[in-house]
């Protein structure tokens, strides 16, 4: 949740300055960018995801060097294109805000969107970082400094954006520079991981010509989630253009306050939604389909809990959450921001089924699957019902498509569960004329191979440790992973 919410401060933060201090017609621009930052972001989202199963696959094969060159790789190549696409975007932000629906009626929006670009896209290298950064953070048991580089992030922001409003000259420019400099400090906070003694995760620049074989492997399996936000960007490029045609800059800008929102809350649910794509890959490459199912039940459990707390709290302080962004001088754009956040709010519960769904679909390796379930929660679904609402209902019709196109994607997702439907498999598992026993827990580390190496060393006392002893001379084979604060410990006998 945090690695989602350290993203979505910077945007919640940058909205509600631009909203209250710099006018309507900047909280539109502001708006329009949106698809923009869903490109970004596609960066970080591809290698921090693609090459985290691979982490853990070889990690719990024993080959931790081999992992932290794919880690290494994966920074490495995040970093680069993070540059490229900032050089890009200085070069072409014009065109880009023309694309994005400043044109026509709506050019005047064109020269905000330029400044705020050219500012945003400093911190792109840092963004892309940090999402890696955070994502293996869980998976090496360190979930406070996660919460930290977010906090420090935030007041960063604040700090900036107010800077820039009440010392200096207010443009877009500057609002979107802090929010790069937050980046720098969020992946800054984050890069002191590397300062603790105990720690699987590290740089190995000289295994980066070795894990070279593996970046077709990392993009294969980032492809899903980069494909949902390409596919998020077009369908909010489409939507852009749909809502600029039918209505006036007031219906862009209360869509803008109503995206900018969901960015914030979105965390909820992608944070749970993440957590079941790391596992699910886990358990699936385990075989225990008990496990994927008492995950799936959590999930689901935890994920709905806080979806309808925050639900029922749009509901009830819809026009507050509105005036976030707003000084209440305009009761109109009050209003139709009122009305998007409403429909929003409804969309929560079922934002959280389908994207546990999605990600449960990549996890466990269905990847034709998430990717078809993508394009349609992302594009296909969304854009039919937004043409269609806004030629009845005009620019409401931008939120009104919300719970109409997300319990379409439920409908298929429960059809998809009904029809392939997979059955259980116990903790211990014949396969291969062997006996697999599989043993979780969440205490302290203990690595058992590890463990038994040392008692070598100690052959002058053969008694100490007897269990590992029996344990490891029994089996052919054991494997230890210990991820996101869990011991995984694989024996076959």
């Amino acid at each position: 949740m945090l690695n989602s919410l350290a993203w979505a401060i910077g945007v919640l933060v940058d909205g509600a300055i631009i909203g209250r201090h710099l006018g309507v017609d900047a909280m539109a621009a502001y708006g329009m960018i949106w698809p923009l930052t869903l490109i970004y972001g596609l960066i970080g989202a591809v290698f921090s995801g693609g090459s985290r199963n691979l982490y853990s696959n070889l990690a719990g094969h024993g080959r931790l060097e081999e992992a932290n060159g794919v880690f290494t790789l994966a920074c490495v190549a995040a970093v680069l294109l993070s540059v490229l696409a900032a050089s890009a975007t200085a070069c072409f932000a014009s065109p880009l805000a023309g694309l994005l629906g400043a044109n026509g009626g709506n050019e005047n929006l064109r020269p905000l969107i330029v400044l705020y670009l050219q500012g945003f896209v400093i911190g792109l290298p840092f963004d892309s970082m940090g999402r890696i950064l955070a994502a293996y953070l869980g998976m090496d048991s360190d979930y406070r400094r996660a919460f930290a580089a977010t906090l420090a992030m935030t007041v960063a922001d604040i700090i900036g954006d107010f800077a820039a409003v009440y010392l200096f000259d207010g443009s877009m420019f500057l609002i979107g520079l802090t929010t790069a400099i937050g980046q720098m400090v969020y992946c800054a906070v984050l890069s002191t991981h590397f300062l603790r003694k105990k720690r699987m995760l590290h740089y190995t620049f000289r295994r980066l010509g070795g894990a070279l074989k593996h970046f077709g492997g990392i993009i294969s399996h980032g492809i899903p989630a980069g494909l949902t936000r390409l596919f998020g960007a077009v369908s909010s490029i489409a939507v852009n253009q749909m809502i600029a045609a039918a209505a006036s800059s007031a219906y862009i800008a209360a869509y803008g306050i109503g995206r900018s929102l969901s960015v914030f809350v979105s965390a909820l649910y992608l944070g749970v939604a993440d957590t079941v794509w790391v596992l699910s890959g886990i358990y699936y490459g385990e075989e225990d389909r008990r496990a994927l199912d008492e995950l799936q039940t959590a999930a689901y459990r935890v994920g709905n809990i806080l979806a309808f707390v925050v639900t029922a709290a749009l509901l009830l302080f819809s026009r507050s959450f509105a005036g976030i962004y707003l000084d209440g001088s305009d009761a109109e754009i009050l209003e139709l921001a009122s009305q998007a956040v409403r429909f929003f709010a409804l969309s929560v519960p079922l934002y959280v089924a389908v994207y546990i769904f999605e990600d449960y679909l990549m996890g466990t390796g269905k990847l034709k699957s998430a990717n078809l379930y993508g394009f349609f929660l992302e594009l296909g679904a969304v854009v039919p019902v937004v043409w269609v609402m806004v030629h009845f209902f005009g620019g409401r019709g931008a939120w009104f498509e919300m719970p109409v196109s997300l319990l379409i994607m439920d409908l298929v997702s429960l059809i998809y569960i009904f029809c392939w439907r997979e059955g259980e498999t116990f903790r211990i598992k014949r396969k291969d004329d062997d006996l697999i026993l599989r043993v979780r827990d969440d205490c302290r580390p203990f690595n058992l191979p590890e463990r038994y190496a040392m008692t070598q060393q100690q052959e002058a006392a053969p008694l100490k440790n007897i269990g590992i002893r029996m344990v490891m001379k029994a089996s052919k084979d054991v494997k230890y992973l210990s991820t996101m604060s869990t011991n995984n410990l694989i024996i076959r006998i």
